[in-house]
């Protein structure tokens, strides 16, 4: 419970980077499913988890699947 209320609250750096890896991967797994099954998720997703990220590795790598999303 307490590992669950430090990611809830990102009240360390450690839960901090860990929730904001979450709202990548949700974002992600939504190009995945626009690319494979047609379902157009891309853009909500990121629309909505974008706020929640902030670590630059993260922010390169949602450049990077922006791309991806514009070329398909």
């Amino acid at each position: 419970m307490h590992v669950w209320l430090r990611f809830e609250t990102s009240s360390d750096p450690a839960a901090n980077f860990g929730r904001q890896l979450d709202k990548y991967q949700a974002i992600e797994k939504a190009l995945e499913y626009e690319e494979v099954q047609g379902m157009p998720l891309f853009q909500d997703f990121l629309t909505y988890c974008i706020n929640f990220i902030h670590h630059p590795v993260l922010l390169e790598r949602i450049e990077k699947l922006k791309l991806r999303w514009g070329s398909s």
